[in-house]
């Protein structure tokens, strides 16, 4: 009888303590990222007095930082759910060289104005939705899936202006980029407006709630009676949302549309959301998390550019950091199913 108590004890200060462990880890996991952004200012700081300026800090960083926003915003939750969305550079190329041919431009007689812009938001969420039913219905991988559907885009996106970029000539678009409030590019403003919708579903909506319980354990929201695929496909459903908003602002920005807008998106979004803090096996982070790791991938590519480091030693960089946090935030048993 002893013998039975005491190992009901020891069973139960060894969770005890597992769980002080968890909690432990999960606030250094929330810790790491403002660290490392404060210690990238400062080193960045002292080897370029003109980084902070406020010039650099205020305008700069926040103007690179809209695109990049709003791609994560939408790549946060497929992440969060478990998944993986590898489409981001051919969904929002695509997205930019639509939108161009509907609103005012050199190559052809439309002139939608505004509604070119719903539209073209409309047909990326048609998108998204169109992955998620295949990564539903047909239960292959979202990472085959969103590849495919980004090469598909891309293919899409060329086919609009067959070679010749059309200039976009609405001067609506274009002051997306050029009009300025508070100092900042309406873009910038999107951008943190995406980023509040983001917050607001994530926190205040069942939606938010399931996205984190698919991404913790799958089975429990299924055996609650949650309809999990109707979940996934609203979640590709917002991403193709967030890519087509990216599409339109890289569009404004660039005055052109065509397929490069897209170009180099998809590595330092999955940056910006794995560095922010969520976790790669989904049900741990979220848009907050997000943004810091926006801030970081932004403050490293003003960076490095101002300290004149080359191109390809900068990407090799970013590289080392989202592999070192992957490892720092693996928190789940080595027999873990990666999707």
């Amino acid at each position: 009888m002893q013998n039975s108590s005491k190992e009901s004890i020891t069973i139960a200060e060894e969770f005890i303590r597992e769980t002080k462990k968890q909690e432990q880890r999960a606030i250094i996991m929330k810790l790491v990222p403002i660290v490392l952004l404060i210690a990238l200012i400062i080193i960045f700081g002292s080897i370029t007095p003109q980084f902070l300026t406020v010039s650099n800090l205020y305008s700069n960083i926040l103007e690179q930082l809209s695109i990049l926003l709003v791609t994560s915003m939408g790549t946060t939750f497929v992440i969060l759910m478990g998944g993986i969305d590898l489409s981001t550079e051919g969904m929002v190329g695509f997205a930019g060289c639509f939108v161009g041919l509907l609103v005012q431009n050199s190559a052809n007689d439309m002139n939608l104005g505004i509604l070119g812009i719903i539209i073209t938001i409309l047909f990326s969420a048609l998108i998204g939705a169109g992955i998620g039913l295949i990564h539903t219905k047909l239960r292959l991988p979202s990472f085959i899936i969103t590849f495919s559907a980004g090469y598909i885009a891309q293919g899409l996106g060329v086919l609009t202006y067959k070679g010749i970029p059309a200039a976009i000539l609405d001067e609506g678009i274009r002051n997306l980029y050029f009009h300025k409030i508070a100092g900042l590019p309406v873009l910038t403003w999107i951008a943190f407006v995406v980023f509040f919708i983001a917050l607001f579903l994530e926190k205040k909506t069942a939606f938010g709630r399931y996205v984190f319980a698919i991404g913790d354990n799958e089975k429990i929201p299924v055996m609650s009676g949650v309809n999990v695929n109707k979940v996934k496909i609203l979640v590709f459903v917002w991403t193709g949302i967030c890519f087509g908003i990216a599409g339109i602002m890289g569009a404004a920005k660039l005055g052109t549309s065509q397929i490069y807008i897209g170009q180099d998106l998809l590595f330092p979004t999955l940056t910006a959301v794995v560095v922010g803090g969520t976790s790669m096996s989904g049900g741990q982070g979220g848009v907050v998390n997000t943004l810091i790791g926006v801030l970081i991938v932004t403050v490293l590519q003003n960076g490095m550019v101002m300290a004149g480091v080359p191109n390809e030693l900068q990407k090799g960089v970013q590289g080392l950091i989202i592999i070192s946090v992957i490892v720092l935030s693996r928190r789940r048993s080595r027999k873990q199913i990666v999707k």
